[in-house]
């Protein structure tokens, strides 16, 4: 979030904070004590709504209440990537699309790296593959575990809607194995939902 301040980025950051709703009482109760012993040094600020004040938070009562943490971000990814890009670009790198690093080989003085259009040389390499590592990295490949997300977004909502499904406007997640996820769009007037 500084980082992203600091540098203007228009990307929809916010902290709206997350709300993750438990999907049976069990999990409500679970939920109760994981935020009530948290590992020393490495608590997170967090608070229940029991089920009877859950439309405070979220205009549904299928949920048996839930947990907030209010310091949860929101962020639209593929418009934060091109501001990522935009600062790459205008720091004097080049940017080669459709050119896929096959072979990462570390000499003496930095790297060579074999591509698909020939080898470069560089002193230090850096490898950002999200999800989707491949056997160029065993080491990551082995680390990041790539999970299939796809979203969708709502038609346009009826005026006042919004509001009363999501009154504070925090982002929503379950206790459900199939992780789900939703939130109002940054204008307010759609419902982007993720699974």
């Amino acid at each position: 979030g500084e980082f992203i301040r600091s540098e203007g980025m228009d990307c929809d950051f916010e902290v709206v904070g997350l709300f993750t709703a438990a999907h049976n009482k069990a999990q409500f109760e679970a939920m109760a004590r994981r935020i009530a012993n948290q590992p020393k040094g490495l608590e997170v600020e967090a608070h229940l709504v029991p089920r009877a004040e859950q439309r405070s938070e979220l205009g549904t009562d299928i949920y048996h209440g839930g947990v907030v943490y209010p310091h949860h971000p929101s962020v639209d990814p593929a418009r934060y990537h091109q501001e990522l890009l935009r600062r790459v670009l205008q720091a004097g790198c080049e940017v080669i699309a459709r050119c896929p690093v096959v072979k990462i080989e570390r000499e003496a003085d930095g790297f060579r790296l074999r591509t698909a259009r020939g080898e470069i040389r560089a002193r230090d390499v850096v490898v950002a593959t999200n999800g989707y590592t491949r056997t160029l990295t065993p080491w990551l490949q082995r680390r990041v575990i790539p999970i299939g997300s796809y979203m969708i977004a709502t038609e346009p909502l009826a005026p006042g809607l919004a509001d009363e499904l999501f009154p504070t406007g925090r982002t929503v997640t379950d206790t459900r194995k199939v992780v789900y996820y939703y939130r109002l769009s940054p204008d307010r007037r759609r419902v982007l939902f993720g699974g």
